[in-house]
């Protein structure tokens, strides 16, 4: 189980879940905790769960142990709390910069991002939204240093978000100060709408 790691059985809910982890999965319950107020330049957000217990386990698997093979699971459920997309949407990961690259092998938002759009039938885009800073992992930062990130620590390729609808794709959401930034820069790029959806939100951080 990428949860518990105990011994998958054959008739596992799901196929890197055990039973008793599927049960245990966070979903978000908004009458329980309430959704985040967001920036203007973000027109929506959608998560299907807390980070926490199982959930936040896949999703460390799939950033730090090279788990893509979590990726569709951790995609089906961002489909699912999507639900329908018009027509020219189009799905942008959160970019990480150069040298994390290097440093994690592969992007686990594209990973997720490529898997969504398969499941919407959308297009994607991995080159048009680029980070230009780099920054230190989140983990340990501060509510005013998470949201100290501005449009300019990225960049926008109008040619490929004029007129468009994005879906900005990330793993997880704690304040929004990244995907408030990524939203400047693709508005200031031509997008008409940023719709934010991650796998997760973590509540009061």
């Amino acid at each position: 189980c990428a949860a518990c790691g105990c011994r998958l059985h054959w008739r596992a809910v799901e196929p890197v879940l055990c039973t008793a982890c599927y049960k245990a999965l966070p979903w978000w319950n908004k009458e329980l905790v309430v959704a985040p107020v967001m920036p203007a330049a973000i027109d929506s957000f959608t998560a299907p769960f807390l980070y926490d217990g199982p959930v936040r386990e896949v999703i460390l698997g799939l950033k730090f142990s090279g788990g893509v093979r979590f990726a569709p699971l951790l995609a089906g459920w961002m489909a699912d709390a999507v639900g329908v997309v018009p027509a020219n949407a189009l799905i942008v990961p959160v970019p990480s910069h150069a040298s994390r690259l290097r440093w994690r092998g592969f992007s686990h938002t594209a990973v997720l991002a490529r898997t969504l759009a398969r499941r919407l039938g959308c297009e994607v885009s991995l080159g048009g939204l680029t980070r230009l800073t780099k920054t230190d992992g989140q983990v340990h930062k501060t509510r005013k240093q998470r949201l100290a990130l501005r449009g300019v620590d990225f960049a926008a390729d109008a040619r490929v978000f004029e007129g468009r609808h994005v879906m900005l794709l990330d793993d997880i959401v704690t304040t929004g100060g990244t995907v408030r930034a990524c939203a400047i820069a693709l508005k200031r790029a031509g997008a008409v709408r940023v719709d934010v959806v991650s796998v997760a939100y973590t509540a009061g951080r």
